[in-house]
């Protein structure tokens, strides 16, 4: 079932594409990452 949320925020992100929401979020994940574990991500 759709809620509220989704509704509104499914319009807002209709401009964006899958592959451009799927970078986000790894990018997203990859930023948490680095923050929470800031010495085993450095290379």
């Amino acid at each position: 079932m759709a809620s509220t949320w989704e509704a509104e925020n499914s319009e807002k992100y209709a401009e964006f594409d899958q592959d451009t929401l799927e970078m986000m979020v790894k990018e997203g994940i990859r930023f948490a990452i680095e923050v929470v574990f800031p010495k085993s991500s450095r290379k």
